[in-house]
């Protein structure tokens, strides 16, 4: 195994598996580009010939949301105001999926500790999102670490790796244009 593909394998295992951040601005360009590899595939990958080419672009891309959930009325306020010209920046890596029903879970507090009291979600919508823009998909990868890592994972209870059931897409740092898909109101405890 090379050293490239080692260490790009071990990074997105750990975000994956363990929730270990990645430090996207401290990646190796070789190690970056091994872990683009696993961008999400698109129809027009897997289906060329229903999507002409017009100008290096075949028309084909991703609409991706994420859930938010906000504590306090004064976060989700402070948030709006920092949307409010349809733009947010992002510093690290960021996960969002293709399934607006899994970022709405996550705007209804999915994640957090339990006894945490809610104020109001948020689903925002960011698109379109092209393939080249993304930075890795985790259910992508899965079978793969699945193989590579298979003594690690041996015995663990894997019902709910993100990888499978969230449909994700990590996007890279940068400052996305965006949508307010959906608003939901908490106000509960979880």
């Amino acid at each position: 195994m090379n050293e490239v593909y080692e260490v790009g394998c071990e990074l997105i295992y750990g975000y994956v598996y363990e929730g270990k951040p990645i430090r996207y601005e401290e990646l190796d360009p070789e190690v970056k580009d091994y872990m683009e590899g696993w961008r999400p595939r698109l129809p027009a990958d897997e289906f060329p010939e229903d999507f002409p080419d017009e100008g290096g672009y075949t028309g084909d891309y991703f609409t991706l949301y994420r859930g938010i959930c906000f504590t306090t009325e004064e976060a989700y306020t402070a948030f709006l105001k920092m949307i409010e010209r349809g733009e947010i920046q992002i510093d690290g890596v960021s996960s969002w999926t293709v399934n607006p029903g899994i970022a709405e879970r996550f705007a209804k507090g999915a994640g957090l500790p339990p006894n945490t009291s809610t104020y109001m979600g948020l689903v925002l919508e960011l698109s379109p999102v092209k393939r080249e823009e993304t930075f890795f998909a985790s259910y992508e990868a899965h079978n793969e670490l699945e193989s590579l890592y298979a003594d690690r994972l041996e015995g663990r209870d894997n019902r709910k790796l993100h990888s499978l059931h969230e449909e994700e897409i990590v996007m890279p740092p940068g400052t996305y244009q965006v949508s307010i898909y959906k608003r939901i109101q908490t106000g509960r405890v979880l």
